[in-house]
C-alpha cells in the first residue's frame, strides 16, 4: 500500500552496500531518504533535516546515538527504527528500552521494514 503523504526518512547506516540497498528500497515507495553515517555529524544532520522518522543501524554505538537522539530538543519526537541482529536479543531490549519506536530484525524483507515504518508514520492507516 503506498504511503498517504510524503514521508522524509534518514538513514543513519555505515556501511555502504546496505546504505545503497535501503536508499533504493525505501526510495521506490515514494520516500526521501536522506543518508549519513556514524561519523560526528549524524547528529546534525538529524538536526537540521528534521525527517517524519530515522532508520538507525548504529551498530555498537546505536544505543549512545539513540540516546543522543532523545536527549536533543529538536529530535526527541522523531521515531526511530533500529535495525538491530536477529541473535542479539539483548541489543533489541536495549534499543527499546532506549525509546526505539519499532525493532527490526537483521537480515529483514524489506517489505517488512517499509510495513513498520508505516506502522509509525500512518498509524490511522494501518488497522
Amino acid at each position: 500500500m503506498p504511503p498517504r503523504h510524503f514521508i522524509r526518512l534518514l538513514l543513519i547506516e555505515d556501511v555502504d552496500d546496505l546504505q545503497t540497498v535501503l536508499q533504493f528500497s525505501l526510495g521506490t515507495s515514494g520516500w526521501q531518504v536522506i543518508t549519513t553515517d556514524s561519523t560526528q555529524g549524524w547528529l546534525t544532520v538529524a538536526q537540521e533535516e528534521l525527517p517524519d522518522v530515522i532508520l538507525l543501524d548504529g551498530h555498537s554505538n546505536q544505543s549512545a546515538m539513540l540516546a543522543q537522539l532523545k536527549a536533543s530538543v529538536l529530535t526527541q519526537d522523531i521515531p526511530v527504527v533500529c535495525l538491530v541482529p536477529r541473535d542479539r536479543l539483548a541489543d533489541q531490549r536495549q534499543a527499546q528500552a532506549a525509546g526505539a519506536a519499532a525493532i527490526v530484525a537483521k537480515p529483514f524483507d524489506p517489505t517488512i521494514l517499509i510495513e513498520a515504518i508505516l506502522d509509525i508514520v500512518e498509524p490511522e492507516t494501518r488497522n
